[in-house]
């Protein structure tokens, strides 16, 4: 049968066509069973593995739910964009909402799903969960260094977040946990670092200083 490809979302490389999407738009009812239905035809007749998850993901980007989907703009998705990896999804949310984009967490994290990104990707810099992860301690212990200020760490932003929000996050910047690390290396023998990861990241600072 040819028919004529609409779009290649799965990530095993299955490539949708009119056929099929046309199968969900009458068959899914906006319910788990539907979809379970709809994601065992269609693993048949296509020999692939269709999930549940994929017919409702298809069903949601084209407009086949029940309740009225709204679609994502390009100034609220450049917004959304800009804020994954800085805040927490709940944070996101909060000042979404400031902005005048009321999404729920459900909605924002299948939008991310969607972006293949996650609310924990991080540039340049970790949280104290991280940190503590990458220097192989407890949270408690990582908590006394910043309070020392051995390690260096600040609110997202210099400014701490806004209540009600979720939990607040510290922001450690990588240059100060590599120089941390560096400058208290005593503090850390026997610990389960993370060595590859540190690694990594002085091979990087070592290449931008040529």
């Amino acid at each position: 049968m040819v028919v004529k490809t609409i779009q290649n979302n799965l990530k095993n490389g299955h490539k949708w066509t009119e056929e099929e999407l046309d199968l969900i738009r009458v068959e899914y009812k906006g319910t788990n069973k539907s979809a379970e239905l709809i994601a065992r035809r269609l693993s048949i007749i296509t020999g692939e593995n269709i999930t549940t998850y994929a017919v409702k993901k298809q069903a949601a980007k084209n407009g086949y739910t029940k309740k009225q989907y709204k679609q994502w703009d390009d100034k609220e998705l450049d917004y959304f964009t800009e804020l994954v990896g800085k805040h927490s999804l709940k944070d996101i949310q909060c000042k979404m909402r400031k902005r005048g984009f009321k999404r729920t967490l459900k909605a924002l994290d299948f939008r991310l799903h969607l972006l293949n990104m996650q609310a924990s990707e991080r540039i340049g810099w970790y949280t104290k969960e991280d940190a503590a992860g990458i220097l192989g301690v407890g949270r408690i212990t990582l908590q006394k260094w910043i309070d020392s200020k051995a390690l260096k760490a600040t609110w997202h932003h210099g400014v701490e977040p806004i209540k009600g929000c979720g939990k607040a996050y510290w922001h450690i910047d990588e240059a100060d946990l590599l120089d941390f690390a560096l400058n208290h290396s005593m503090e850390l023998t026997g610990r389960n670092i993370d060595f590859f990861l540190l690694a990594d990241m002085f091979k990087a600072r070592l290449n931008q200083k040529k």
